[in-house]
């Protein structure tokens, strides 16, 4: 999700100033279904959390979700991706042109040293 994007329901948070949204998560099932919820399919989520979805059953919805999803997408998220050097990438679609940056966008330099530095260090277990 771009930190720019427009996103209905968003709001600003007192602390920071950054926007705050629900951690939706939401997908279609073979153009039928629909599930939409909160649930993380893991152990923590089911056994833990109070997590929870629904899923409906109904072709019409599913297609109008998958539609409305699709017209956002474009504009309110990066397409991460390898370029042919085996690279990563972001692909964004800035005032109709295409835009690829090679670092992760909308990130400050000491936000991607530490998490250059995480990747290094020997985390093992569950939190």
């Amino acid at each position: 999700m771009r930190a720019d994007a427009d996103v209905s329901g968003s709001e600003l948070t007192a602390a920071s100033g950054a926007k705050a949204t629900l951690h939706t998560k939401a997908f279609v099932v073979d153009s039928k279904e629909l599930f939409i919820g909160s649930f993380n399919f893991d152990p923590r989520s089911a056994n833990i959390n109070t997590e929870l979805g629904v899923i409906i059953r109904s072709p019409e919805l599913a297609g109008e979700f998958t539609t409305a999803v699709e017209k956002a997408l474009a504009a309110q998220t990066f397409e991460v991706f390898l370029n042919e050097k085996g690279k990563l990438r972001w692909r964004a679609i800035e005032d109709g042109e295409e835009v690829i940056y090679k670092k992760e966008p909308q990130t400050t330099w000491w936000q991607r040293f530490k998490a250059g530095f995480m990747r290094i260090l020997p985390i093992r277990g569950q939190l």
